[in-house]
Parts: structure tokens; C-alpha cells; sequence
């Protein structure tokens, strides 16, 4: 319904007159005419051998020349261990790159920052860091090598016998930097 919107307070976080909740209002952008695509729960070989994406397609393309390269290494896993092996990624745009989108309701992608390749490395044991055999569904920023300027949640995961990466991302085809759509209230594109 036009002129409602609708939130909630989390279950665990308490709120009272010395800790109010609060709510920030923000304007809606301009909307831009975005093309949206979404690749899921595709396999990535765990050898180091490298598979390409394009946004375009919802599928792993050849790695030469594409857009997104992503190179995935498990290392030492032993069948049916789940935990507590070595592993590590590596997510290249070529010309481009990944930039954390630390806001959700941030629709309008910087122009610097971005970081050609993004590295994940699970050793054994990190004192400052719990193991873990995934990458979470994290927001980006990303700079194609075309110049294209993409928002999208990247997710992977891996185990002994493989890797999984989705990718869910809403680009500008017309190389501008607004990525703002149609949202719903959690600032995602619909």
C-alpha cells in the first residue's frame, strides 16, 4: 500500500527510555532500470581449477575472458570430514572488483575502493577467527572490466568433495552507478 511501510524491533534487543529503538526514514533514490540475474548452488571444482561467471548467464561459462573468474582449493580434507580442513578462494574480476556494500539501503556504487581479487583463506586454526566452511551471503559492490557497476550477494560454500557459489546480483547495463530498483523493506531489489 502506497504512503505504509512496515519494520520490527529483533526479538533480542531490548528497547527502553534510556535505549530507544530508532528508526532512520530515508528517501527513496531514483530508480534505475536494472537487469537482475541469479546463479545458485553451482559447483566449483576444489582443485584450483578456474570456472568463469558472467552475469548474463545463470550458469559457469569458460574462464577465459569472463567477467568473474573464481579458483577454489581444498586442501588436506579427508572424505566425510566436515570440518577442520584447509581451504581457500579466490574471486577475480579482471579490470575491475569487490567492494563490501556495508549498507543495505546504499544503491548508488563508488566509483573507487573496489579490490580486483577477493581472497578467502581457512587455515586449521586462526585464533582471531572461528573455522568455518563457508562464506555467508555477503553484499558487494562490484566494478565489471567493461565498466558496468553491479550490487549483488555472493555465497560460498565448501566441503571435501566440493564447492558451491551462488550469486545474486542487479547490474546497470547503461554503465551508470545508481543500482536502485523496485525494493521491499529490506532494501533488496524485487
Amino acid at each position: 500500500m502506497q504512503g505504509k511501510s512496515e519494520g520490527s524491533i529483533p526479538a533480542n534487543k531490548a528497547t527502553s527510555a534510556a535505549s530507544p529503538a530508532l528508526f532512520v526514514l530515508k528517501k527513496m533514490g531514483e530508480r534505475a532500470s536494472l537487469v537482475h540475474s541469479k546463479l545458485s548452488r553451482r559447483l566449483i571444482p576444489i582443485d584450483g581449477t578456474p570456472v568463469g561467471l558472467d552475469l548474463r548467464n545463470d550458469r559457469p561459462v569458460d574462464p577465459d575472458g569472463a567477467p568473474i573468474q573464481v579458483r577454489v582449493w581444498v586442501i588436506d580434507a579427508k572424505p566425510q570430514q566436515y570440518t577442520d580442513y584447509r581451504w581457500k578462494a579466490e574471486l577475480r574480476v579482471p579490470g575491475g572488483g569487490w567492494l563490501v556494500r556495508e549498507d543495505e539501503l546504499m544503491f548508488e556504487a563508488p566509483e573507487e575502493g573496489y579490490e580486483e581479487v577477493l581472497q578467502v583463506s581457512m587455515p586449521l586454526s586462526d585464533p582471531k577467527e572461528r573455522w568455518r566452511s563457508r562464506i555467508d551471503s555477503t553484499d558487494y559492490f562490484i566494478k565489471l572490466g567493461n565498466g558496468t557497476y553491479a550490487r549483488g550477494v555472493l555465497s560460498l560454500s565448501t566441503d571435501p568433495e566440493r564447492a558451491l557459489i551462488s550469486l545474486e546480483s542487479w547490474w546497470n547495463e547503461g554503465g551508470e552507478r545508481n543500482l536502485q530498483s523496485g525494493s521491499n523493506w529490506f532494501g533488496k531489489a524485487e
